[in-house]
């Protein structure tokens, strides 16, 4: 199954939502899809992983410095539904003591607005 992703661009917050696994057959789309929504001027970005079943180190890498871009232009970064075995990869190398992570989308909801612009 190939990578799918959709994409909702608030004013200040884009929610991407991945489906499938990134993996090195998926890294490039995965890459390119997570720079244009760092390019898409928004401040906050939401990450739903809920059906992702696998990430490779190259993607945990991208991820971030994605959060790192983010937060240090005053935004936040969010992940969402990580299950275990994705959860226990970002565990093993430290990355959850900076990681702002919900279970569900209905958690950070908050800081997405409901005007969609694109």
């Amino acid at each position: 199954m190939a990578l799918e992703v959709s994409i909702i661009k608030n004013i200040d917050d884009v929610l991407v939502s991945f489906n499938g696994q990134i993996d090195v057959n998926s890294y490039d789309f995965f890459i390119k899809k997570l720079h244009e929504v760092l390019l898409s001027e928004r401040q906050h970005v939401l990450i739903d992983f809920s059906k992702v079943r696998y990430i490779s180190s190259l993607a945990l890498s991208a991820i971030i410095e994605a959060r790192n871009y983010t937060v240090n232009n005053g935004g936040k970064f969010i992940l969402v539904g990580l299950n275990e075995s994705i959860r226990q990869v970002f565990e093993l190398i430290g990355a959850l003591e900076y990681m702002e992570l919900y279970e569900t989308l209905a958690e950070p909801r908050v800081l997405l607005n409901s005007n969609i612009v694109s």
